[in-house]
Protein backbone atom coordinates (compact mmCIF):
# COMPACT_ATOMS: atom_id res chain seq x y z
CA UNK A 1 0.00 0.00 0.00
CA UNK A 2 1.56 3.51 -1.02
CA UNK A 3 0.56 6.33 0.69
CA UNK A 4 -0.14 9.09 -1.71
CA UNK A 5 0.26 13.19 -1.21
CA UNK A 6 -3.50 13.26 -0.70
CA UNK A 7 -5.84 16.65 -0.33
CA UNK A 8 -6.84 16.62 3.27
CA UNK A 9 -10.58 15.60 2.23
CA UNK A 10 -9.18 12.97 0.71
CA UNK A 11 -7.11 11.81 3.83
CA UNK A 12 -10.41 11.15 5.58
CA UNK A 13 -10.54 7.74 3.16
CA UNK A 14 -7.40 6.49 4.78
CA UNK A 15 -8.11 3.27 6.03
CA UNK A 16 -6.81 2.17 9.59
CA UNK A 17 -5.28 -0.99 9.08
CA UNK A 18 -1.59 -1.52 9.24
CA UNK A 19 -0.53 -2.59 12.51
CA UNK A 20 3.07 -2.45 14.11
CA UNK A 21 3.93 -4.32 17.18
CA UNK A 22 7.00 -2.34 17.65
CA UNK A 23 5.17 1.19 18.06
CA UNK A 24 2.59 2.13 21.11
CA UNK A 25 -0.79 1.40 20.44
CA UNK A 26 -2.66 4.55 18.62
CA UNK A 27 -4.54 6.95 21.61
CA UNK A 28 -6.90 7.78 18.79
CA UNK A 29 -7.57 4.38 17.25
CA UNK A 30 -11.53 4.44 18.89
CA UNK A 31 -12.14 8.43 17.45
CA UNK A 32 -11.15 7.03 14.03
CA UNK A 33 -13.47 3.97 13.91
CA UNK A 34 -16.19 6.38 15.13
CA UNK A 35 -14.79 9.12 12.58
CA UNK A 36 -15.48 6.92 9.47
CA UNK A 37 -18.03 5.00 10.56
CA UNK A 38 -19.69 9.07 11.30
CA UNK A 39 -18.21 9.49 6.92
CA UNK A 40 -19.88 7.17 5.60
CA UNK A 41 -22.92 8.73 5.20
CA UNK A 42 -21.22 12.37 4.65
CA UNK A 43 -20.72 13.52 1.12
CA UNK A 44 -17.33 15.95 0.52
CA UNK A 45 -18.13 18.39 -2.16
CA UNK A 46 -15.38 18.71 -4.36
CA UNK A 47 -13.25 21.89 -3.85
CA UNK A 48 -13.70 22.37 -8.25
CA UNK A 49 -9.78 23.25 -8.55
CA UNK A 50 -8.06 21.64 -11.18
CA UNK A 51 -4.62 20.79 -12.23
CA UNK A 52 -4.75 23.97 -14.43
CA UNK A 53 -5.31 25.98 -11.36
CA UNK A 54 -2.38 24.80 -9.55
CA UNK A 55 -0.07 25.22 -12.90
CA UNK A 56 -1.63 29.24 -13.13
CA UNK A 57 -0.31 29.84 -9.26
CA UNK A 58 3.28 28.59 -10.26
CA UNK A 59 3.20 30.56 -13.45
CA UNK A 60 2.61 33.31 -11.47
CA UNK A 61 5.66 33.15 -8.80
CA UNK A 62 8.11 31.62 -11.52
CA UNK A 63 7.52 34.42 -14.04
CA UNK A 64 7.98 36.99 -11.34
CA UNK A 65 11.50 35.18 -9.94
CA UNK A 66 13.00 34.52 -13.75
CA UNK A 67 13.73 38.53 -13.58
CA UNK A 68 15.88 38.06 -10.90
CA UNK A 69 17.90 35.24 -12.37
CA UNK A 70 21.47 35.55 -13.35
CA UNK A 71 23.15 34.61 -16.41
CA UNK A 72 24.55 31.45 -14.38
CA UNK A 73 21.38 30.46 -13.37
CA UNK A 74 20.70 31.73 -9.86
CA UNK A 75 18.06 33.30 -8.32
CA UNK A 76 18.68 36.80 -6.48
CA UNK A 77 16.71 37.66 -3.86
CA UNK A 78 15.37 41.52 -4.92
CA UNK A 79 16.05 43.05 -1.62
CA UNK A 80 18.79 40.72 0.34
CA UNK A 81 20.91 40.82 -3.05
CA UNK A 82 22.14 37.39 -2.86
CA UNK A 83 20.93 34.08 -3.35
CA UNK A 84 19.31 32.85 -0.10
CA UNK A 85 18.64 29.39 0.81
CA UNK A 86 16.82 26.83 -1.55
CA UNK A 87 15.38 29.63 -3.74
CA UNK A 88 17.57 28.31 -6.64
CA UNK A 89 16.57 24.52 -6.64
CA UNK A 90 12.56 25.23 -5.84
CA UNK A 91 12.80 27.95 -8.75
CA UNK A 92 14.13 24.87 -11.05
CA UNK A 93 11.91 22.74 -10.33
CA UNK A 94 8.97 24.80 -10.39
CA UNK A 95 9.99 26.52 -13.73
CA UNK A 96 10.05 22.43 -14.76
CA UNK A 97 6.95 21.55 -14.02
CA UNK A 98 5.90 24.69 -16.01
CA UNK A 99 8.00 23.21 -19.17
CA UNK A 100 6.92 19.59 -18.53
CA UNK A 101 3.21 20.41 -18.53
CA UNK A 102 3.48 21.75 -21.84
CA UNK A 103 2.08 25.04 -21.34
CA UNK A 104 5.34 27.27 -21.19
CA UNK A 105 8.24 25.78 -22.40
CA UNK A 106 9.83 29.00 -23.04
CA UNK A 107 11.26 28.59 -19.72
CA UNK A 108 13.28 25.58 -20.37
CA UNK A 109 16.84 26.98 -20.70
CA UNK A 110 15.98 29.08 -17.62
CA UNK A 111 14.91 25.80 -15.62
CA UNK A 112 18.20 23.84 -16.51
CA UNK A 113 20.16 26.79 -15.81
CA UNK A 114 19.04 26.71 -12.64
CA UNK A 115 19.03 23.29 -11.95
CA UNK A 116 22.73 23.04 -13.60
CA UNK A 117 23.46 26.02 -10.94
CA UNK A 118 22.43 24.21 -7.83
CA UNK A 119 23.36 20.61 -8.50
CA UNK A 120 26.74 21.92 -8.73
CA UNK A 121 26.95 24.17 -5.56
CA UNK A 122 25.79 20.91 -4.06
CA UNK A 123 28.90 18.96 -5.52
CA UNK A 124 31.39 21.73 -4.28
CA UNK A 125 29.72 22.28 -0.66
CA UNK A 126 28.81 25.94 -1.61
CA UNK A 127 24.75 25.67 -1.45
CA UNK A 128 23.99 29.20 -0.58
CA UNK A 129 23.39 29.86 3.31
CA UNK A 130 24.61 25.82 4.18
CA UNK A 131 20.93 25.20 3.54
CA UNK A 132 22.32 22.24 1.37
CA UNK A 133 20.01 19.59 2.73
CA UNK A 134 17.13 21.55 1.24
CA UNK A 135 18.35 21.61 -2.20
CA UNK A 136 18.66 17.37 -3.63
CA UNK A 137 15.07 16.79 -3.25
CA UNK A 138 13.20 19.55 -5.95
CA UNK A 139 16.36 19.23 -7.42
CA UNK A 140 16.26 15.56 -8.50
CA UNK A 141 12.49 16.38 -9.59
CA UNK A 142 13.76 18.86 -11.75
CA UNK A 143 16.16 16.63 -13.48
CA UNK A 144 13.55 14.09 -14.30
CA UNK A 145 11.64 16.26 -15.87
CA UNK A 146 14.11 17.93 -17.74
CA UNK A 147 16.59 15.43 -18.52
CA UNK A 148 14.88 14.32 -22.00
CA UNK A 149 14.56 17.92 -22.66
CA UNK A 150 18.06 20.05 -22.58
CA UNK A 151 21.29 19.22 -24.54
CA UNK A 152 23.19 15.73 -24.11
CA UNK A 153 26.11 17.89 -22.84
CA UNK A 154 24.57 20.05 -20.51
CA UNK A 155 22.63 16.47 -18.66
CA UNK A 156 25.85 14.78 -18.48
CA UNK A 157 27.23 17.82 -16.18
CA UNK A 158 24.16 18.08 -14.41
CA UNK A 159 24.50 13.89 -13.89
CA UNK A 160 28.29 14.30 -12.99
CA UNK A 161 27.38 16.99 -10.15
CA UNK A 162 25.13 14.55 -8.78
CA UNK A 163 27.22 11.66 -8.50
CA UNK A 164 30.22 14.28 -7.12
CA UNK A 165 27.60 15.03 -4.14
CA UNK A 166 29.49 14.03 -1.06
CA UNK A 167 26.34 13.96 1.79
CA UNK A 168 29.02 14.19 4.34
CA UNK A 169 30.59 17.67 2.85
CA UNK A 170 26.86 19.24 1.48
CA UNK A 171 24.53 18.86 3.99
CA UNK A 172 24.73 19.80 7.60
CA UNK A 173 22.14 17.99 9.59
CA UNK A 174 24.36 14.86 10.38
CA UNK A 175 25.55 12.57 13.45
CA UNK A 176 28.69 14.07 14.07
CA UNK A 177 31.73 13.97 16.87
CA UNK A 178 29.70 16.37 18.98
CA UNK A 179 26.49 16.04 17.32
CA UNK A 180 23.73 13.52 18.51
CA UNK A 181 21.09 13.71 17.03
CA UNK A 182 19.06 15.26 13.58
CA UNK A 183 15.74 16.83 12.96
CA UNK A 184 13.71 17.96 10.07
CA UNK A 185 16.38 19.10 8.04
CA UNK A 186 18.06 15.61 8.01
CA UNK A 187 14.14 14.47 6.76
CA UNK A 188 14.61 16.30 3.57
CA UNK A 189 18.13 15.59 3.15
CA UNK A 190 17.49 11.29 3.83
CA UNK A 191 14.18 12.19 1.32
CA UNK A 192 16.16 13.60 -1.49
CA UNK A 193 19.26 11.11 -1.56
CA UNK A 194 16.75 8.33 -1.68
CA UNK A 195 15.64 9.72 -4.87
CA UNK A 196 19.18 10.27 -5.63
CA UNK A 197 19.29 7.03 -5.48
CA UNK A 198 16.65 5.90 -7.58
CA UNK A 199 18.55 7.91 -10.79
CA UNK A 200 21.62 5.68 -10.22
CA UNK A 201 23.61 8.73 -8.74
CA UNK A 202 24.29 7.34 -5.00
CA UNK A 203 23.42 3.94 -2.82
CA UNK A 204 20.99 3.87 -0.06
CA UNK A 205 23.20 4.27 2.97
CA UNK A 206 22.56 7.04 3.87
CA UNK A 207 18.58 6.92 3.79
CA UNK A 208 19.05 3.52 5.89
CA UNK A 209 21.38 5.00 8.59
CA UNK A 210 18.88 8.07 9.03
CA UNK A 211 15.48 7.24 8.83
CA UNK A 212 15.52 4.35 11.58
CA UNK A 213 16.67 7.70 13.79
CA UNK A 214 14.15 9.81 12.18
CA UNK A 215 10.89 7.58 12.89
CA UNK A 216 12.07 8.19 17.22
CA UNK A 217 10.36 11.20 17.16
CA UNK A 218 7.33 10.25 15.82
CA UNK A 219 5.00 10.29 18.84
CA UNK A 220 2.01 7.75 19.45
CA UNK A 221 -0.38 9.68 17.70
CA UNK A 222 2.00 9.82 14.22
CA UNK A 223 3.39 13.57 14.84
CA UNK A 224 6.63 14.72 13.99
CA UNK A 225 8.79 16.32 17.21
CA UNK A 226 11.17 18.58 16.36
CA UNK A 227 12.92 20.31 19.21
CA UNK A 228 10.31 22.28 21.65
CA UNK A 229 7.44 20.87 19.38
CA UNK A 230 6.82 23.65 17.18
CA UNK A 231 3.60 22.59 15.12
CA UNK A 232 5.04 24.09 11.78
CA UNK A 233 7.20 21.47 11.91
CA UNK A 234 4.95 18.51 12.21
CA UNK A 235 3.48 18.39 8.79
CA UNK A 236 6.81 19.46 6.78
CA UNK A 237 8.82 16.28 7.55
CA UNK A 238 5.87 14.09 7.06
CA UNK A 239 5.62 15.67 3.81
CA UNK A 240 8.71 14.21 2.55
CA UNK A 241 8.77 11.05 4.01
CA UNK A 242 5.03 10.13 2.23
CA UNK A 243 6.86 11.29 -0.81
CA UNK A 244 9.73 8.11 -0.38
CA UNK A 245 6.54 5.57 0.30
CA UNK A 246 4.80 7.14 -3.05
CA UNK A 247 8.08 6.76 -4.79
CA UNK A 248 8.57 2.79 -3.68
CA UNK A 249 10.03 2.89 -0.80
CA UNK A 250 10.25 -0.75 0.29
CA UNK A 251 13.06 -1.07 3.05
CA UNK A 252 13.07 -2.47 6.42
CA UNK A 253 10.97 1.15 8.17
CA UNK A 254 8.21 0.72 5.49
CA UNK A 255 5.41 -0.83 7.93
CA UNK A 256 6.49 1.58 10.67
CA UNK A 257 6.31 4.83 8.72
CA UNK A 258 3.14 3.93 6.90
CA UNK A 259 1.44 3.35 10.37
CA UNK A 260 2.91 6.34 11.48
CA UNK A 261 1.66 8.53 8.83
CA UNK A 262 -1.53 6.64 8.60
CA UNK A 263 -2.25 7.68 12.28
CA UNK A 264 -0.82 11.64 11.98
CA UNK A 265 -3.08 12.13 8.66
CA UNK A 266 -6.39 11.11 11.18
CA UNK A 267 -4.80 13.19 13.98
CA UNK A 268 -4.53 16.07 12.39
CA UNK A 269 -7.91 16.08 10.61
CA UNK A 270 -9.25 16.06 14.03
CA UNK A 271 -7.50 19.17 14.57
CA UNK A 272 -8.44 20.84 11.68
CA UNK A 273 -10.98 23.41 11.53
CA UNK A 274 -14.37 23.05 8.90
CA UNK A 275 -12.34 26.22 6.53
CA UNK A 276 -9.24 24.20 6.85
CA UNK A 277 -6.96 26.35 9.34
CA UNK A 278 -4.38 23.95 11.63
CA UNK A 279 -3.48 25.20 15.21
CA UNK A 280 -0.21 27.11 15.04
CA UNK A 281 2.62 28.19 18.06
CA UNK A 282 6.40 27.66 18.52
CA UNK A 283 9.22 28.02 16.22
CA UNK A 284 8.07 28.92 12.75
CA UNK A 285 4.70 29.90 13.43
CA UNK A 286 2.15 31.07 11.26
CA UNK A 287 4.14 29.44 8.17
CA UNK A 288 1.40 27.69 6.01
CA UNK A 289 2.92 24.43 5.58
CA UNK A 290 1.04 22.25 7.38
CA UNK A 291 -2.76 24.10 5.37
CA UNK A 292 -1.15 23.09 2.05
CA UNK A 293 0.49 19.86 3.08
Amino acid sequence: MKIKLYSAALLFAFAFSIRSETLESFPLAQMVREGRSNLTATVIKPTGLKRDDYLKVISGIVNYFQHFQTSDGRIIDPFLQREVQYSTPCYAWAAATLVASGKETNLLNSAALALERAVRELAEDKAADNHGDFFTFPLVFAYEMLRDRIPVEQRQRIEASFKAMDPQQCYNDLIREKRTSVHNWNVVALSGEFLREQNGFTDLAFVEKYLPLQLNYFTAQGLYRDPNSPMAYDHFPRHFLAAILERGYNGAERAKLEELLQRAAWTSLFMQSPLGELPTGGRSAQHQWNEAE
